[in-house]
């Protein structure tokens, strides 16, 4: 077993959006897709897509493949 098949990378939009993570907004609590966003912690975060800020709930990180609006959109900012 490969390292992308133990990730769940299997297909080709898997291997684009590997990097891709989406982050929740503390003001408005809509999530905003970051792309490249790079393990090792140098990114940059961009506008909120809803309200402009720039201020997200670190602790809602998560990868684009494993986002899912129908519950993610519930979840209450800690």
């Amino acid at each position: 077993m490969t390292t992308n098949e133990m990730d769940g990378i299997l297909t080709a939009e898997d291997m684009r959006n590997r990097y891709t993570i989406v982050l929740q907004c503390r003001e408005c609590k809509k999530w905003t897709e970051h792309k490249n966003w790079l393990p090792s912690g140098h990114n940059e975060y961009l506008p909120c897509t809803e309200c402009e800020a720039k201020s997200y709930d670190r602790s809602s990180i998560k990868s684009l493949r494993t986002y899912n609006p129908l519950t993610d959109n519930k979840r209450k900012i800690k």
